[in-house]
């Protein structure tokens, strides 16, 4: 028999649940995954906790070779779906059909939802200005791919930086200019929990026009998209989200620009498993005048939104609002933002107009990173301020931080967070990911060969690690502890596949505990004193 040394961490939301005074999400633990390749089936096992003691929801999902797959888990059986009672000894099965020939390098994912609805607006306040204006005052300068190079390059590092931070998958698309400049596209995606094959996108260029700060064109977008990731990155989405900054949206030498959203729409940046549902693009979101007639439009504007055109008169032409710029074909998205950004951002003004096919009738409605998107057909939103029709400083040296609005800025950001947060699908969940096993999980009578319990300190009024030694690999054993009095105050199943297990007591009360560890037909006590 092989010594082996088990710990696990355990995370029971009886002690941390009860507190923090509040709903806690569910846990799932001891995830265990085998594929029956011969015939075609999966088996995953798994036990949940809930500290409410909610009926949850469980979905089931797989990934391999960079592949993200949307299953179908209609003949799957067991405990999946709607509703699951917290507990020990779950477990699902799925025949897979002819469908995943490699699933043995598959990867399992499993999500426990309780449905507890979160608050958005209290995420959505969670913008904060001051970042805005921290961010901005170092990404703010020269950074073209000529003279502002170095800028540039520190800019695409720290965003880089920033994703690593959050723990976002990070990634990078590199591409060629003319044979000799090259561009890099940087993307941070908040991988979704149960429908992960469908993203909504929020992203904005990080290069700048030459000679000019470029802060609000477009320095304004990218601290929007890096505040709208700090804010979101800690929560789980049903659907994915892909935090993008672009690189040569603006005209480089030989007349071209919107060059890195051009490579990742056509040449890779969109996975071939991938469905993109919608697209928030930043252009410029900072500058805000209340001065009657700061606001001006493009030619034939007033023919082709004359909705828009009127409403512009009645408020003496003042550029206090963001424009939302959708295609006809993304009509459903672009009412969806203004009636989300209604709802969480009340104050911030919202004019919308719909483009007629992919906006090639009205050119200036094309000149940033979206209009890839459009002419690939897929829903995207230009967030603009309207560039030159009403900041006078864009593209010249005097595009500064100091001229632009960051409460404006700021409410723009709050639209975005509500919206990914209601588009994509804000979970109170858990999830939890398995490498797929060829062993199916079996428990044997004979569980213990001279086993061993330590349990060091002992005393202890702090962590306590409780190591047991001589077990089998791959069987679910029972970790239970009880008080004087007889009451369960913790109880365990798991398979042990580590050390040991470590655990927090500091909140217990004192006294003697007992902790028994169960394995089949036999099991082994011993005294545990909490001072």
């Amino acid at each position: 028999m092989k010594k082996i040394t088990l710990l696990f961490t355990v995370l029971f939301p009886l002690l941390a649940g009860h507190a923090l005074g509040q709903n806690q999400e569910p846990v799932i633990s001891g995830l265990y995954a085998w594929a029956d390749a011969p015939n075609n089936t999966l088996h995953v096992y798994y036990e949940v906790a809930d500290n409410e003691g909610e009926d949850l929801e469980i979905f089931l999902g797989v990934s391999g070779n960079d592949t993200v797959y949307a299953i179908d888990v209609s003949s799957a059986t067991g405990d999946i779906g709607y509703p699951v009672t917290p507990g020990m000894g779950k477990e699902i099965i799925w025949n897979y059909g002819v469908s995943h020939p490699n699933i043995l390098n598959y990867r399992v994912r499993l999500t426990a939802d309780d449905r507890f609805q979160i608050d958005i607006q209290a995420i959505v306040d969670q913008v904060d200005t001051m970042n805005l204006i921290q961010d901005l005052s170092w990404i703010s300068g020269i950074r073209d791919h000529n003279s502002g190079l170095a800028h540039l390059y520190d800019v695409r590092d720290s965003i880089i930086n920033r994703f690593n931070s959050l723990s976002l998958e990070v990634s990078t698309q590199a591409f060629s200019y003319l044979g000799d400049t090259t561009g890099l596209n940087v993307i941070g995606r908040l991988p979704g929990v149960v429908e992960d094959s469908i993203t909504f996108i929020n992203d904005a260029h990080y290069d700048g026009v030459a000679g000019a700060p470029a802060a609000d064109d477009n320095g304004s977008g990218v601290v929007g998209f890096l505040e709208a990731a700090r804010i979101l990155a800690p929560y789980n989405f049903r659907k994915s989200i892909r935090f993008i900054g672009f690189d040569m949206e603006e005209t480089q030498p030989g007349g071209f620009g919107l060059i890195g959203s051009g490579q990742y729409v056509n040449s890779g940046g969109i996975q071939p498993w991938e469905q993109i549902a919608g697209v928030f693009n930043y252009e410029m979101i900072g500058y805000y005048s209340e001065k009657p007639g700061t606001q001006t439009f493009p030619n034939l504007f007033d023919i082709f939104f004359p909705a828009a055109y009127d409403s512009m008169v009645a408020a003496d032409w003042k550029g206090n609002f963001i424009t939302n710029v959708a295609t006809d074909d993304a009509q459903v998205l672009g009412n969806q933002f203004d009636s989300i950004t209604r709802a969480f951002v009340p104050e911030l003004r919202v004019i919308t107009i719909y483009s007629p096919g992919s906006g090639s009738s009205i050119p200036d409605l094309r000149r940033s990173d979206h209009a890839w998107f459009w002419t690939a057909g897929i829903d995207a939103l230009l967030l603009t301020d309207g560039a030159e029709f009403r900041n006078t400083n864009y593209h010249t040296p005097l595009d500064v931080m100091d001229s632009l609005d960051f409460n404006f800025m700021g409410n723009n950001v709050k639209a975005v967070v509500a919206n990914l947060c209601v588009l994509a699908g804000i979970q109170h969940s858990h999830v939890a990911y398995v490498d797929m096993s060829t062993t199916p999980l079996s428990v044997t009578k004979n569980d213990f060969i001279n086993p061993q319990l330590q349990i060091f300190p002992n005393p202890t009024s702090g962590e306590v690690l409780i190591v047991l030694t001589e077990t089998l690999p791959e069987i679910k054993y029972l970790l239970e502890i009880t008080d004087e009095a007889g009451r369960v105050v913790l109880k365990r199943n798991r398979t042990l596949n580590d050390e040991g297990w470590a655990l927090d007591v500091s909140k217990w009360s004192a006294g003697v505990y007992n902790v028994t560890i169960q394995g089949g037909e036999t099991s082994i006590t011993k005294s545990l004193i909490v001072q």
